[in-house]
Protein backbone atom coordinates (compact mmCIF):
# COMPACT_ATOMS: atom_id res chain seq x y z
CA UNK A 1 0.00 0.00 0.00
CA UNK A 2 1.25 3.64 -0.90
CA UNK A 3 0.29 6.66 0.34
CA UNK A 4 0.55 9.72 -2.17
CA UNK A 5 0.94 13.24 -0.89
CA UNK A 6 -2.08 14.57 -2.06
CA UNK A 7 -5.01 14.19 -4.58
CA UNK A 8 -3.08 15.01 -7.62
CA UNK A 9 0.09 12.62 -7.07
CA UNK A 10 -2.37 9.53 -5.97
CA UNK A 11 -4.78 10.15 -9.19
CA UNK A 12 -1.53 10.51 -11.86
CA UNK A 13 0.14 7.49 -10.30
CA UNK A 14 -3.37 5.46 -11.16
CA UNK A 15 -3.13 7.48 -14.79
CA UNK A 16 0.78 6.46 -15.37
CA UNK A 17 0.04 2.61 -14.30
CA UNK A 18 2.16 3.29 -11.08
CA UNK A 19 -0.65 2.11 -9.29
CA UNK A 20 -3.66 -0.44 -10.42
CA UNK A 21 -6.29 0.89 -7.93
CA UNK A 22 -6.66 4.03 -5.47
CA UNK A 23 -9.04 4.91 -2.38
CA UNK A 24 -10.00 8.24 -2.16
CA UNK A 25 -13.15 10.53 -1.85
CA UNK A 26 -16.08 11.51 -4.09
CA UNK A 27 -14.16 13.74 -6.49
CA UNK A 28 -11.20 11.40 -7.64
CA UNK A 29 -13.66 9.85 -10.02
CA UNK A 30 -14.45 13.54 -11.83
CA UNK A 31 -11.18 14.25 -12.19
CA UNK A 32 -10.10 10.84 -13.70
CA UNK A 33 -13.20 11.21 -16.08
CA UNK A 34 -11.54 14.59 -17.35
CA UNK A 35 -8.31 13.48 -17.82
CA UNK A 36 -9.22 9.57 -19.01
CA UNK A 37 -12.78 9.35 -20.22
CA UNK A 38 -14.80 6.03 -19.62
CA UNK A 39 -11.40 4.02 -18.83
CA UNK A 40 -12.40 4.09 -14.44
CA UNK A 41 -14.86 3.30 -12.37
CA UNK A 42 -16.18 3.24 -8.52
CA UNK A 43 -15.85 -0.34 -7.76
CA UNK A 44 -16.93 0.01 -4.31
CA UNK A 45 -18.22 2.97 -1.23
CA UNK A 46 -16.25 2.15 2.13
CA UNK A 47 -17.94 4.78 3.83
CA UNK A 48 -19.99 7.98 3.64
CA UNK A 49 -18.88 11.09 5.27
CA UNK A 50 -21.44 13.71 6.57
CA UNK A 51 -20.48 16.90 6.98
CA UNK A 52 -22.16 19.42 8.79
CA UNK A 53 -22.65 22.76 11.09
CA UNK A 54 -22.34 22.98 14.69
CA UNK A 55 -23.03 25.58 17.53
CA UNK A 56 -22.59 25.65 20.64
CA UNK A 57 -24.15 23.88 23.31
CA UNK A 58 -27.32 25.68 24.08
CA UNK A 59 -27.66 27.90 22.25
CA UNK A 60 -31.20 27.76 20.93
CA UNK A 61 -31.54 30.75 18.94
CA UNK A 62 -28.57 30.15 16.00
CA UNK A 63 -30.14 26.17 16.04
CA UNK A 64 -33.06 27.07 15.33
CA UNK A 65 -32.28 29.55 12.86
CA UNK A 66 -29.71 27.20 11.18
CA UNK A 67 -31.87 24.28 11.14
CA UNK A 68 -34.57 26.45 9.48
CA UNK A 69 -32.41 27.75 6.66
CA UNK A 70 -31.50 24.04 6.46
CA UNK A 71 -34.87 22.66 6.39
CA UNK A 72 -36.27 25.84 3.20
CA UNK A 73 -33.39 24.99 0.67
CA UNK A 74 -34.24 20.86 1.49
CA UNK A 75 -38.18 21.71 0.20
CA UNK A 76 -37.57 24.35 -2.22
CA UNK A 77 -34.76 22.05 -4.09
CA UNK A 78 -32.18 24.52 -3.73
CA UNK A 79 -29.74 22.71 -1.71
CA UNK A 80 -30.23 19.67 -4.34
CA UNK A 81 -29.22 21.83 -7.28
CA UNK A 82 -26.26 23.17 -5.52
CA UNK A 83 -25.05 20.22 -4.30
CA UNK A 84 -25.64 18.99 -8.49
CA UNK A 85 -23.34 21.85 -9.48
CA UNK A 86 -20.74 21.39 -7.26
CA UNK A 87 -20.29 18.20 -6.40
CA UNK A 88 -21.64 16.80 -9.90
CA UNK A 89 -23.93 13.89 -8.52
CA UNK A 90 -27.10 14.04 -6.85
CA UNK A 91 -27.56 14.90 -3.29
CA UNK A 92 -27.72 11.84 -0.84
CA UNK A 93 -29.99 10.96 1.42
CA UNK A 94 -29.18 12.11 5.16
CA UNK A 95 -29.54 10.11 8.27
CA UNK A 96 -32.42 10.78 10.56
CA UNK A 97 -29.20 10.22 13.53
CA UNK A 98 -25.75 9.72 13.70
CA UNK A 99 -24.83 7.86 16.82
CA UNK A 100 -22.95 10.46 19.77
CA UNK A 101 -24.58 13.35 17.35
CA UNK A 102 -27.02 15.34 18.42
CA UNK A 103 -29.35 17.18 16.27
CA UNK A 104 -31.24 19.35 18.13
CA UNK A 105 -30.02 21.68 21.77
CA UNK A 106 -31.60 20.59 24.30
Amino acid sequence: MLRYDDDAATIQALLSGQVDAIGGNIFYINKLEQSSPDNYENKIELTSLYIGACTRLGEKEINASVNAFLDTVKANGKLADLYRKWMLQDLPTFPDSVPDVPFTVE
